[in-house]
């Protein structure tokens, strides 16, 4: 995390060291990326980078908590989810939202793309993090399994993981960069309805 010298720069330096930090991290990937090319486009010395961060992982973490605290707060201002909606209607709610922060947010958005592609020792530890999401979505399985919505013998960790590779990052992003919200939107609800056709317990 930043120093104290960095904290206590003018709030416009601040943002400018950051901004450059935010462009090298939407252009390279982490292993790829390089502190010359953002203290060159920050317009400050080597020097008073190592002022204000320890490396190049330090300004990188710093970034990502800055991305995931600022999504958050957008996530909550969003709402939570729609009370008494299934699996199916949270995740594309989760996932429509997704599109829209992609839109407001298009570096971030590529910085989380290029994370898929790094397999360097640090972005793949952070990686591993995402864990935490499936299980609270195979959660939410769990829970339509219980109230009847979806069949017992159900995966839900599995149906979770395959929802997730089939809309992959490579081809959603693809898309998005085309404009085409349209297909991206179609391709999900079409995704969803085959694994409804499998998983989901018939009513009436």
């Amino acid at each position: 995390m930043p120093k104290s010298t960095f904290d206590n720069l003018p709030t416009c330096k601040k943002e400018r060291v950051i901004s450059a930090a935010v462009d090298e991290f939407a252009k390279r990937r982490f292993s790829e990326a390089s502190i010359n090319q953002i203290v060159k486009a920050a317009g400050i010395s080597r020097g008073s980078f190592y002022q204000y961060f320890s490396g190049l992982e330090d300004i990188y973490l710093h970034v990502l908590k800055m991305i995931g605290d600022e999504k958050l707060a957008a996530i909550s201002a969003e709402g939570d989810a729609v009370r008494g909606a299934d699996f199916f209607e949270t995740y594309e709610r989760m996932f429509r939202f997704g599109l829209k922060w992609a839109q407001a947010r298009p570096k971030y958005g590529r910085i989380g793309y290029l994370m898929r592609l790094d397999d360097s020792e640090l972005v793949s530890g952070l990686k591993g993090l995402s864990d935490t999401n499936v299980a609270r979505l195979a959660g939410l399985l769990e829970e339509d399994k219980r109230n009847g919505l979806v069949k017992p013998g159900a995966d839900s960790a599995l149906v979770v993981e395959m929802l997730q590779k089939s809309l992959a990052a490579e081809e959603v992003l693809h898309l998005y960069e085309e404009s085409n919200e349209c297909s991206i939107l179609d391709r999900l609800a079409r995704i969803i309805g085959i694994l409804k056709e499998g998983i989901q317990v018939v009513q009436g």
